[in-house]
């Protein structure tokens, strides 16, 4: 099915081994080494010092209201479903935003407007766009408000 499909990934690299603490002149191999290797026992560690864990944490489907804020805010008006670091303070600035939509109803074009786009679904603001915008808060204040996301970094792509 064709449309915006869109992705916000949280990224962590896991180091094997704390080369602070030793045992025996070796470096101990990290716990959080040891629990993402439980997630994934076919891994052959001998020559694996770290990896990155990468997994999506919101998923949205065409909402381009959301889609157009990543556009203009992080991706410096390219709209090319390439791959682009978020930082925190973006994630803060989208909250606020959609504090103040959710807040305001009467004017959200003039925060978060809608945008058209080859299947990137309604640019109306009814009961799917304002969804869209609490879907988005919710995964918002998980990610800033809990340690869950304290060590991994946020990266937004988009789809069509």
């Amino acid at each position: 099915i064709m449309g915006l499909d869109m992705y916000l990934s949280a990224k962590t690299y896991v180091s094997k081994y704390d080369y602070n603490q030793r045992e025996d002149g070796e470096p101990v191999v990290t716990q959080k080494f040891k629990d993402t290797l439980a997630i994934y026992p076919e891994l052959n560690t001998g020559d694996i010092y770290g990896f990155e864990v990468s997994r999506t944490v919101c998923y949205w489907r065409k909402a381009n209201a959301i889609h157009r804020w990543f556009v203009q805010n992080v991706q410096a008006g390219e709209d090319n479903c390439a791959e682009y670091r978020v930082h925190r303070d973006d994630l803060e600035q989208l909250r606020t935003d959609i504090k103040k939509v959710l807040d305001h109803k009467d004017k959200p074009d003039d925060v978060l407007p809608t945008e058209a786009g080859f299947f990137f679904g309604s640019t109306e603001y009814d009961a799917w766009y304002y969804g869209d915008l609490e879907h988005t808060l919710t995964f918002i204040n998980e990610a800033l408000d809990t340690d869950r996301f304290k060590d991994y970094d946020f990266y937004y792509q988009s789809s069509w």
